[in-house]
């Protein structure tokens, strides 16, 4: 007769357990807000789309002269602006500091890229874009966390 109460105790003691340590998992550095990416100049606002995260164009690179997607190879998309232009969508939470399985539009070569975050600290982070299907053969950025930048020309 002890067995079960011995069982039942155990089976309690797991259950508290299992959920004292659901409980203590960390949300994931949060990368909403304007990023300056270092050797570029650029800079992204990155913001919630539903449960994912997205970045939009916020400032173009100094001296950048391209300001219209001409490089996308939709023929009728080429006019449009480049400032605010969303070029990076679905991020996903991956705890407790990246965000991944994203896609990046890159307008210089009118192609798109897979995109991940890690972000390093409070105020920095590791973009990696690399060519779909082969993480190995790509670029990594870094990004500084920044105030609001100047109006996007």
């Amino acid at each position: 007769m002890r067995i079960p109460g011995l069982v039942g105790a155990l089976f309690i003691g797991l259950l508290i357990v299992a959920t004292t340590a659901h409980a203590q998992t960390p949300p994931p550095r949060d990368i909403t807000g304007y990023w300056k990416f270092r050797d570029t100049g650029e800079w992204r606002e990155f913001y919630a789309c539903g449960a994912l995260r997205c970045a939009r164009l916020a400032a173009l690179a100094p001296g950048e002269r391209q300001t219209k997607d001409s490089q996308n190879p939709v023929v009728a998309l080429r006019a449009r602006p480049l400032c605010n232009l969303t070029g990076i969508e679905g991020l996903r939470a991956s705890p407790p500091s990246k965000w991944t399985h994203g896609s990046a539009y890159s307008p210089e070569d009118g192609n798109v890229y897979d995109v991940r975050v890690d972000v390093v600290a409070e105020s920095v982070a590791n973009l990696r874009a690399t060519l779909r299907g082969m993480p190995l053969l790509g670029t990594t950025y870094k990004l500084d966390k920044v105030a609001t930048p100047t109006q996007c020309r």
